[in-house]
């Protein structure tokens, strides 16, 4: 884990806080948290989805890790964030952390190399789904000139959860 950033279960302690907060009962918090357990492979200036395979809790059941898909049954406001880890990253090479909808981008973030090594892109974004065509789904874009590949385990994650 890169320092400076929280653990899993920390991160998993602080949304139940939250979701306690909000709504007064875990029962109607509509939520989900995911993290990749393995390093995926990034091409150079293409948009890659990231698959999140692990569940830490998923409280909506719409989350489809074979295509890292967010479809939700229930149309209304989420609120997502998403943290991608990136190795070996090039000197001088640009990495955009991006929320999706339906394929598009709403959303992103840009953390420009200063030398080479690790990176981590962070993004926040509230997007209204219909709940019934619309999707999200979390990519990255580098621009360096080389693969690379995000870290698995705790600095690759995503979270979303329904506002209203």
């Amino acid at each position: 884990m890169l320092p400076g950033f929280f653990s899993l279960a920390r991160i998993e302690q602080i949304l139940t806080d939250i979701a306690l907060a909000i709504r007064g009962d875990s029962a109607s918090f509509k939520g989900f948290f995911y993290h990749s357990s393995a390093a995926q492979s990034v091409a150079n200036a293409t948009f890659t989805v990231i698959l999140f395979d692990t569940k830490v809790f998923d409280l909506i059941g719409s989350y489809n890790t074979a295509n890292g898909r967010f479809t939700p049954r229930v149309a209304g406001y989420y609120q997502f964030i998403s943290g991608i880890g990136l190795l070996n990253a090039g000197d001088q090479s640009t990495i955009h952390t991006v929320v999706r909808k339906n394929g598009v981008n709403q959303a992103w973030t840009r953390v420009r190399m200063s030398g080479t090594g690790e990176a981590q892109g962070t993004i926040s974004e509230v997007v209204y789904l219909d709940g019934v065509t619309d999707y999200i789904d979390f990519a990255i874009y580098t621009s360096g000139g080389a693969t690379s590949t995000t870290f698995g385990i705790s600095n690759t994650w995503a979270q979303g959860y329904l506002l209203k």
